[in-house]
């Protein structure tokens, strides 16, 4: 599938809006689940209408909606929980692919205790925290360095 970032195997991010045929396509191609990080007003296919899509092609469905006014921490840690219990590999978007990025390497960095001042697993040659902040600022404002440095492990 063209266009999109694979965080690891098990969680591939659409880095574009999908439509029918895009999501037919991940389920043909493995995928087990499908996260929307859209709001309810966003451009593209109606929630019901991609529940309606995912339930047809045998995707667990999950919808998180994410805007730069609701993302606070409290979020991150439900959708991680979700997250976990999802069957993978996990197709995960929003209409660009920002979101769903932060809030996907956000739970597994919380979840995994992932150091924040590591390498960049995709860029060595930047930060962790860095790679997670910098594209989706806007998303990722209100959740706080912290409240990521509190799920660390020494280990990592």
């Amino acid at each position: 599938m063209d266009n999109i970032a694979t965080i690891d195997s098990n969680h591939i991010v659409a880095l574009f809006n999908p439509d029918e045929a895009a999501l037919r396509k991940a389920a043909t191609s493995g995928m087990r689940s499908l996260v929307n990080f859209r709001t309810s007003g966003e451009k593209g296919l109606s929630l019901e209408e991609e529940r309606r899509i995912a339930d047809a092609a045998g995707l667990n469905y999950l919808h998180v909606p994410v805007s730069g006014d609701s993302l606070d921490a409290v979020q991150v840690d439900e959708f991680r929980r979700a997250l976990d219990d999802l069957p993978q590999p996990v197709f995960l978007h929003c209409a660009s692919g920002k979101r769903a990025a932060a809030m996907t390497l956000m739970a597994l960095a919380a979840d995994k205790g992932w150091r924040m001042d590591r390498p960049a697993l995709f860029n060595p040659d930047i930060l962790l925290i860095e790679a997670l902040i910098a594209p989706t600022r806007i998303y990722v404002k209100s959740v706080s360095y912290t409240h990521l440095r509190a799920h660390e492990t020494k280990a990592n």
